[in-house]
């Protein structure tokens, strides 16, 4: 009889897979490596680079979190018949590895594939904790998360050594074969070089730098408490452009109150610009400070505690802005201010009334900081560190005997 063909599992339960850096470069790796990989994915996205699309196997995502639906109509489309899909998966492979993402994916492989808890290796981008869940159906499935890591899992990959600490005391994990760090940051692309194009540029008042914030518009993001304090004083020379990365949330509230404050006439530019991957590289070159900032607690969900709070090597934007050289203003969590003491980045601030006095040491030392937030990058952050011996545990025969 043939010896099955070896694959490895992926589930992925977010909708950012090929937004985020750390999955882009692994499923690349991957497929690099001629490893057969089934992705379990919710909706197949429309921006697939074509190497991935050519050598993975795409099967829908069963519907059983956070709890199984009961609509006939639902469940038998999108959860009984990928649930049966899945299971065939494992009949007809030799299942390697099966990667979970975040507490979502971990959940429903235990749903999937219960007996094959020695091959989970979990990726924690995002960490939740007991005492900050309001909502029962999500303790109940964070109990669930903890239940699973009290058996023996092949791997864990999260971003830097504090969240590791915490990762560890709120789940108390058994036995995990290996721990890696991989913090949450892109591969220098192709077009790195290249200058940004005309379309990209953004329009600000000649004799302006320019502070770029580039992402979510939420409360946790900081740009409210920001714009209160640019409207009680802002004594500096730089133009805030705030760059909402989806334009379909032109009309949303955020975008409201932002424009409000731009008609009180502070020096914002409000930017809806959808890039590509290669796009957004090109458009922030153009800046001259990066700003990530992101603050605990803003709301009663679960994502919005110290996952935010203490979020580290897991911002991708604040590693992005590292990649391209771009001096950085970020809000204080250990991680941050630990980075700081061995690379002057830029600053890292304890709330916006320093936004002022971080400028100012910046412009000072504006090809400083350029050199040292790429020094972060090449010392710290590039994928190229971290990703290639990960792979070499997964796909090691000898760790699955």
């Amino acid at each position: 009889m043939a010896a099955k063909e070896k694959v490895t599992i992926l589930i992925h339960p977010h909708g950012d897979l090929f937004s985020n850096p750390t999955m882009l470069c692994l499923l690349g790796r991957l497929v690099e490596r001629e490893q057969k990989l089934v992705l379990f994915i919710y909706e197949t996205p429309t921006n697939i680079p074509v190497d991935i699309l050519e050598n993975v196997i795409f099967k829908v995502l069963p519907y059983v979190y956070p709890r199984i639906p009961r609509r006939p109509s639902i469940f038998f489309p999108r959860t009984f018949f990928p649930f049966l899909a899945a299971k065939n998966v494992a009949l007809s492979y030799q299942v390697q590895n099966i990667i979970c993402v975040d507490p979502e994916g971990l959940i429903i492989a235990g749903k999937l594939f219960p007996k094959l808890k020695h091959l989970y290796n979990y990726i924690s981008f995002e960490l939740f904790f007991l005492d900050e869940i309001k909502d029962s159906l999500f303790r109940k499935n964070k109990l669930t998360e903890i239940s699973i890591l009290s058996h023996p899992i092949k791997s864990l990959a999260i971003q830097d050594q504090y969240r590791l600490k915490l990762f560890l005391e709120e789940n108390r994990p058994r036995h995990i074969g290996k721990t890696f760090l991989v913090p949450v940051a892109p591969e220098k692309p192709k077009n790195y070089s290249d200058p940004t194009p005309a379309h990209l540029l953004v329009d600000v008042p000649v004799g302006k730098k320019t502070l770029i914030y580039s992402g979510s518009l939420y409360k946790w993001s900081g740009l409210f408490e920001l714009l209160g304090q640019m409207e009680k004083e802002w004594k500096n020379e730089y133009q805030l452009v705030i760059h909402n990365r989806f334009p379909s949330h032109h009309e949303s509230a955020e975008i409201r109150e932002i424009n409000a404050y731009i008609g009180k006439g502070l020096p914002v530019s409000l930017v809806n610009l959808q890039l590509s991957y290669d796009e957004y590289f090109l458009f922030l070159k153009q800046f001259d400070v990066g700003l990530a900032s992101y603050l605990a607690f803003t709301s009663d969900s679960h994502y919005d505690g110290k996952n935010f709070g203490e979020i580290g090597y897991s911002s991708g934007k604040f590693n992005t802005y590292m990649m391209m050289g771009l001096p950085t203003i970020a809000t204080k969590n250990t991680s941050f201010n630990e980075l700081l003491e061995n690379y002057r980045f830029g600053a890292v601030i304890n709330d916006f009334s320093e936004m002022d006095q971080a400028l100012s040491f910046i412009s000072s030392n504006l090809e400083d900081c350029r050199k040292e937030a790429l020094r972060v990058y090449e010392e710290v952050m590039d994928p190229d560190l971290y990703l290639p011996a990960y792979l070499d545990y997964l796909l090691s025969d000898l760790n699955n005997a």
